[in-house]
Order: C-alpha cells, then structure tokens, then sequence
C-alpha cells in the first residue's frame, strides 16, 4: 500500500469518469480557496492545486497564474504573459449558459478582465467559468476577495469541485462510504463490516501523503486543519480508496 497504488487507482477513475478528450463539467460540491496577504506562494497551502497541472497562486505582487508550470519573475501582461495562468482560460458566465454560449480568453485577455492587470478587483462577485485546457473541464468561478500590492495580494474564490464518485468507482467494492462528505471537520467511515482497527493515508490529489493515522470503530477522522479540496482516503484493512471533499 503505497503511493504508486494511489497513483493506480486514481488513473483508474480518471480514466474511468472523464476522459481527456471529453469535455467534463465539475458541478460537484462548492469549495472556497483564499491565498491570505503576503502568504508564501510556494507553499501548497497556498497553492490551489486543482489538477495535477494546474496550480492557482499569486505572489505578494501582479496577478494570478499557475506555478505548476514554473515561478513567473516579471508582470503579467496581456502582451508579455498572455496565457498565465497556462493551462486555463475564462469566460463570464455558467456552465448553466452551455459553454458554446460563452466566450473564453486569457485571463488577462480583452475579454475578461478587459486587458487591465493590477485592475482585477472589477471581477468580484461576477459569475465566471474557468476552462482547464488540458483535461477539458470546465468549472463554475466566482471572486470573491482581491487586494492590491500594498494589501499583501491576498485573493479569493468560490468554485465547483469534481462530481463526487462512489467508492465502488475506484475499486469495484462494497458500501464502504464516508459521511458526511463534503465536509468541514471530520468524517466518519461506514459500512467496513466486521473490521474493528485499520491504518489509514490520506492523499492529496497528485499523490503526496497528506496525513496517516489509526481509525478504529465509531471514531471519526479529524480533517479540520485540511486546505479546502478533494482527497483520497485509503483503509488498508479492506484495501479501499475512498475520495472526499474537505469544505
């Protein structure tokens, strides 16, 4: 039981719910990330790690942009830097629109924030839709905090998180499930029988152990201190990996 086992069955279920080539709308359970003031940026807690290649962050200047493809040490712009964040691009509206409806440019495009970098604020509250090229998903956006340089260059938003799957999804099993899921602080495991005691790992969604520890029967898994978004729980007594989304 190990992180390539991890990596198996999550290839397994990629593979299985959205394949690359199709077009994919996460209308899963709204998650929040904040990137607080002045925060390190190279941090993964900072980071909003949506896909194994799109990470969203922002220094303590300039504007978005995503760090899984490399720090940036100059200014966006729409001339120098058009694509960051790479990998993504935006669009005002909602997937309720239909896609074909909306328009999708760079996040600095003429487009979107109308080519102004270091004016983004004008974005918040305003229903949007961010384009994951790559993996062809599209998810529901919403900004909701932006402050300037002199603000730390904090920023935050609301956005849909992927349709959650059930564990039989993953490895073809029983009623093992977690409850609640989504959720804020802690969940508790259902349906794992006669088993009393088991390890447990919970992974984060490009592989990385997140925490270990030892569940036992009607305890509950502590996952307050977890940054909002998707994880994978493996039980190793019943060979499980069940997906939940921290709130």
């Amino acid at each position: 039981m190990n992180r390539y086992y991890f990596l198996a069955c999550l290839s397994l279920l990629l593979l299985a719910v959205a394949p690359t080539s199709a077009q994919t709308i996460w209308d899963g359970p709204t998650m929040t990330f904040t990137k607080p003031a002045s925060a390190d940026w190279n941090l993964e807690e900072n980071q909003d790690r949506i896909t194994e290649n799109v990470w969203i962050t922002r220094r303590n200047r300039w504007s978005i942009f995503n760090i899984a493809e490399g720090e940036i040490t100059a200014k966006p712009s729409c001339s120098t830097s058009p694509g960051q964040p790479f990998g993504t691009r935006w669009a005002w509206g909602k997937t309720a629109d239909g896609i074909e409806n909306l328009t999708f440019d760079n996040f600095l495009g003429s487009n979107f924030s109308n080519c102004k970098p270091g004016r983004e604020g004008g974005m918040m509250e305003r229903d949007a839709v961010l384009h994951l090229v790559e993996k062809n998903i599209y998810i529901d956006i919403k900004f909701t905090n932006w402050t300037n340089q002199s603000g730390g260059a904090a920023f935050s938003y609301e956005r849909s998180t992927e349709p959650q799957v059930s564990s039989t999804t993953l490895l073809q099993s029983s009623s093992v499930s977690l409850a609640p899921n989504p959720s804020q602080a802690s969940i508790t495991i259902r349906g794992l029988g006669n088993i009393i005691s088991s390890n447990y790992i919970i992974y984060n969604t490009t592989g990385s152990i997140i925490r270990q520890g030892i569940w036992s029967t009607n305890e509950t898994i502590d996952i307050a201190n977890l940054t909002s978004g998707m994880y994978y729980l493996q039980i190793e007594a019943h060979d499980q990996m069940l997906k939940f989304v921290k709130l």
